[in-house]
């Protein structure tokens, strides 16, 4: 019986709608609501992160092409994903996406030195640099962006201060530059 039970409130918890939950639900419809939660979080991200992927392809083919209203269509999807993932996530654990390990380097990073030279990483997952904008993600060692035009910048995300290095590679390449950001408020 008790068995029945558990499998007809994991049937009711898939089918219910997640709004409809109250605060003074029973802690076992919260575990298992949780549970499901998690479970299509591991079931869609794979194919969400194969469909960012295949779209940045596309728009680098579009921008290498010069159908430049067709990639910024594309780069727009992209980041209107992002959003969405971003605010589901948010929704879903309270807590900010972008903290932790890459809230450092959230901000506006002269590259070199140079003042009309700015990449600014956005908290948003978004990255702009003079006229190229990009999305970024990171691991737990490193912070990469994918640029419309096809460039990648890598940033170990253990460096601290107002001073760190990246490796900038150009589209294809496995041979990278070495490039210097300051942050904006210190190389003045």
């Amino acid at each position: 019986m008790k068995t029945m039970r558990h499998i007809v409130t994991c049937v009711l918890a898939l089918l219910w709608p997640s709004a409809a939950f109250t605060a003074g639900e029973p802690q076992d419809l919260t575990i298992l609501r949780d549970s499901y939660n998690r479970a299509i979080e591991r079931a869609t991200s794979p194919i969400q992160e194969k469909f960012i992927t295949e779209m940045q392809k596309l728009k680098l083919r579009y921008t290498r092409e010069g159908k430049l209203e067709e990639a910024i269509t594309v780069d727009r999807e992209i980041n209107r994903l992002l959003d969405e993932t971003k605010a589901a996530q948010e929704r879903q654990t309270g807590t900010e996406t972008t903290g932790g390990t890459t809230e450092h380097l959230i901000g506006d990073w002269y590259c070199n030195n140079v003042r009309h030279d700015i990449y600014k990483i956005k908290p948003n997952k978004r990255a702009q640099h003079v006229t190229d904008s990009g999305t970024w993600k990171a691991d737990d060692k490193e912070l990469t962006i994918s640029w419309a035009n096809g460039w990648r910048t890598v940033i170990p995300i253990d460096q601290k201060g107002d001073t760190i290095h990246a490796k900038h590679y150009q589209p294809g390449a496995s041979d990278y530059n070495l490039i210097k950001f300051t942050r904006v408020k210190d190389a003045e």
